[in-house]
Order: structure tokens, then C-alpha cells, then sequence
């Protein structure tokens, strides 16, 4: 029999489940949270409606990680900046326009803040984050299988109202397509991460996912998911061990999917910038930063774009976001907001840096799985900056589950090598005699079979 860690690897459904449930409370909790909070099977079944699921076990999640005593401080960096971003939005709350709204929506950024806490904390070595992220990829597998299918009904044509997904966050085709965009990489690098150890029909099932996955991006019908789904793929073959070859056969898909495209969303793209709602997005666009440098230290106010925009800019779409997610933080929590956001940002990129540097140190990634994992969620961000460019989606799960999953997995990262971080110098850790790290899909030793 294999042991552990490789059974773990090798994906055998039965076993994961297994495995799932045998994990503490805390870890077991905070999979049934990301299910009910991305799944939403209580919007379809009326019966499953007689709790609030998502928040029962959000809530019960974090107390069992308390009472165990879990936590992902030691990932300071990270949680420096979400606190400063949590100060930030606390006092752009009391010197709003209309504090009222800020508290309205109050328990929504304090909601994120426990969900960030519980999935970076929820696991403490290389088999509970496998199983982690495959719940995670099982949950947007059946998305994304419901938006190749509700597609293929309707024989690829265009739909104005593009696919929607299921209740909740992903219901609206834009925000669907989003979703897409980061699930995308993280798919594709999970595959990669763990294919040596995969039956050939597992491999073509995760590689299935991702077609789904691009086929559902494109019947979106939204703008923003293509540019994000497509700097994904530039982006993945930057980092590709072929280059020159990847983009080539990038142009080649390219060109043969513009063939097949249906003709109106062919033409929303030539339109695009002169169309009614491209101008209005630069309208809203322009008012943002006008606003901005009204409010430049505090903002006009979390979560007060709607009234202070309906009230001071009348005529100019109301009811409308700014449809920039750097708009809407620069705008509601003013510079300090804006720069710790993209602080923020930049973290994310360099934490799962940090992670490849740890994983790679004494050669080619002891730890194949985690070392492919951080360019996973390195596109992921891509994905969600180049679609949430367009679109009011800050306070979405995408960014924060994002950032929670890699500082979740940096500190996977540092218990399975055994190192500490040094905190005169956070790179004391790597042998400068330690090879450069390869690009995403060069192809590293083979992990040990007892590592995990």
C-alpha cells in the first residue's frame, strides 16, 4: 500500500473523502464553509433553506480554530497590511459623507477578515491542503461544468445575459466569468502540481475542468472575464519552459476561437471603448478619481459610492458602481486605502515567491505540489486584477480566498521544510549556493514519496 502522503496525491476519491472527515473540526468546518458559501445548495433546494449555512460554519469554523489554537500569524507581513486596510476602512466609516452605509455593510469586511483567519489557518501540512484546494476545484468544477453545459445547450451562440452561476456571488455572467478567470490557473497548476503521482484519467479529468472552464469564460458574454482569462494565458506562457512554442500555439487557438465566435460578441469587441457602456465606465472612471481627490485622506466612506454618486452626480447613472476595483478603493477609503490595496497586491506576489525560494532550496522543488501551487494562485491574481478592472467586485471572495490560500499555503510551505523565518532577514533560509527557481512548468525532481 502507498503511503500516505502519495494516496493523498494520487487523488483516490473514496480516500480523500475519507481523509477530509477525519481531520480536526476546525479543517472540516472550513471545507463545508467554502462548499455551502460557493456551491449555495440551499438556493436550489428549498428544503436545504432552513439555515444559514455559510455563516454557521463560518462561525463555527472559527471557534474550533480558536479553541485548537490554530493560527497563520507567524505570516506577519500578510496580516500587518490586513489590519492596516481593516484601520483604514474603520476610520473612512466614521469620517464618511453617509456613515450610516458604511455600517450597513460592516459585517460583510468583518466576514471576510474570519474567513482569511480560518483558510490560511485550516491546515497545517501538505495532505490537508490538498484536500483543501480539491474541494475547492470540485466546487468550481461543477460551476464550471454547469457553464459549459448551459452553453452547449443553447449551441454557442451569443446570449446578451451570457451564463450565470449558481446563487449568491456568482449569479450575475460577469462575476461568473470572473470566477472562472481565477479558477483557471489554479486547475491548471493543481494538475501540474500533482502529475506524477495521477492515473492517466485523472489527469484528463482536471485537464477536462480546465477546457470547461475556458469554454465558460468565453460564453460569459463578459468583456472583463475574456481580458482576464486571456492575460492569464500570456501570463502561464511566460512562465512556460517552451515560450516561443506556447505563444504559438496561443495564436493558433486565438485565431480559431475568433472564428467560431458568434458575430455580436465579435462586435462588442470592436466597439469596445466607443459603445455606450465603455463610455459610460470611463465616465464613472473619471468621477471616481475626481472624488478621490476630494476626499484624498479618508475617502467619501466605505461602502458610500451609491449614495454620495445618486445624491452629488445626478443624471449620470444611478444605481451605478464605479466598475473598478481600484476606483472603488481609491474613491471609499481615499489614498491610504488605494496604496494598502495594492500593497496588498504585491504581497500576494511575493509571498508565493517566497514560497517557490523555500520549496526550491536544495534543488529542483522537494515539494512539487506547493512549489506549483504559488504560480496557481500568482494567476489567480492575474486573472481577478485583469477582469476586476472593469467590474465593482473588491469585496468579493475572489481576492480575499486568494490571499488566504496563499498565506495558507506559505505556512504549509515553511512547517514542511522545517525552517523558520529569520526575522533580521526573511530569505536567511535559502543557501545562496541554491539553483535560480525554474520557471512554472519546467519540470523539477521528483518529490520524495514520505514528504507531506
Amino acid at each position: 500500500m502507498k503511503p500516505a502522503p502519495d494516496r493523498i496525491r494520487s487523488l483516490p476519491i473514496w480516500y480523500l473523502m475519507s481523509r477530509t472527515f477525519a481531520q480536526p473540526a476546525a479543517f472540516v468546518l472550513t471545507a463545508l464553509y467554502i462548499f455551502f458559501e460557493y456551491v449555495r445548495p440551499q438556493g436550489n433546494y428549498p428544503v436545504l433553506n432552513i439555515l444559514p449555512w455559510a455563516r454557521f460554519t463560518l462561525i463555527g469554523a472559527a471557534v474550533a480554530s480558536l479553541l485548537a489554537g490554530r493560527s497563520s500569524l507567524s505570516i506577519r507581513g500578510g496580516w500587518i497590511l490586513i489590519t492596516a486596510y481593516t484601520g483604514i476602512l474603520l476610520a473612512s466609516i466614521a469620517a464618511a459623507v453617509y456613515p450610516e452605509a458604511g455600517m450597513a455593510k460592516l459585517n460583510l469586511w468583518l466576514s471576510w477578515l474570519v474567513v482569511i483567519y480560518i483558510v490560511s489557518s485550516a491546515c497545517d501540512n501538505e495532505e490537508q491542503f490538498i484536500l483543501l484546494i480539491g474541494a475547492f476545484i470540485l466546487w468550481n468544477f461543477k460551476m464550471s461544468l454547469g457553464g459549459f453545459k448551459s452553453w452547449a445547450s443553447a449551441g454557442f451562440r451569443f446570449r446578451a445575459w451570457g451564463i450565470s452561476g449558481p446563487s449568491g456571488w456568482f449569479q450575475n455572467s460577469g462575476e461568473f466569468g470572473i470566477e472562472m478567470c481565477v479558477f483557471l490557473p489554479i486547475v491548471i497548476y493543481f494538475l501540474i502540481g500533482l502529475y506524477p503521482h495521477l492515473a492517466r484519467w485523472k489527469k484528463g479529468l482536471l485537464a477536462f475542468a480546465a477546457v470547461t472552464t475556458v469554454v465558460s469564460i468565453t460564453g460569459s458574454s463578459s468583456r472583463g472575464a475574456l481580458v482576464g482569462g486571456a492575460l492569464v494565458a500570456i501570463w502561464m506562457l511566460w512562465n512556460s519552459p517552451s515560450r516561443v512554442k506556447g505563444f504559438i500555439y496561443l495564436g493558433v487557438l486565438t485565431a480559431i476561437m475568433w472564428v467560431f465566435l458568434p458575430e455580436a460578441q465579435k462586435e462588442r469587441f470592436r466597439t469596445a471603448g466607443d459603445d455606450g457602456t465603455s463610455q459610460n465606465r470611463i465616465t464613472y472612471w473619471k468621477d471616481g478619481i475626481e472624488i478621490a481627490n476630494r476626499y484624498p485622506l479618508t475617502g467619501i466612506g466605505y461602502n458610500n459610492w451609491l449614495p454620495y454618486y445618486n445624491t452629488y452626480y445626478p443624471g449620470r447613472g444611478r444605481g451605478q458602481l464605479p466598475h473598478n476595483i481600484f476606483i472603488e478603493a481609491w474613491s471609499e477609503l481615499g489614498y491610504p486605502g488605494l496604496i494598502t490595496f495594492i500593497l496588498l497586491i504585491g504581497y500576494t506576489f511575493w509571498e508565493n515567491a517566497r514560497t517557490r525560494r523555500i520549496t526550491n532550496r536544495d534543488g529542483p522543488s522537494p515539494n512539487r505540489f506547493a512549489y506549483y501551487m504559488s504560480y496557481g494562485f500568482d494567476g489567480a491574481l492575474i486573472g481577478y486584477l485583469g477582469s476586476g478592472f472593469f467590474i465593482t467586485v473588491l469585496y468579493y471572495p475572489y481576492f480575499w480566498v486568494n490571499l488566504a490560500f496563499t498565506m495558507g499555503l506559505a505556512s504549509v510551505a515553511r512547517k514542511g521544510t522545517g525552517q523558520k523565518l529569520s526575522r533580521r532577514n526573511p530569505h536567511s533560509m535559502v543557501s545562496r549556493q541554491s539553483p535560480a527557481p525554474q520557471r512554472a512548468w519546467s519540470r523539477p525532481a521528483a518529490a520524495s514519496a514520505t514528504h507531506g
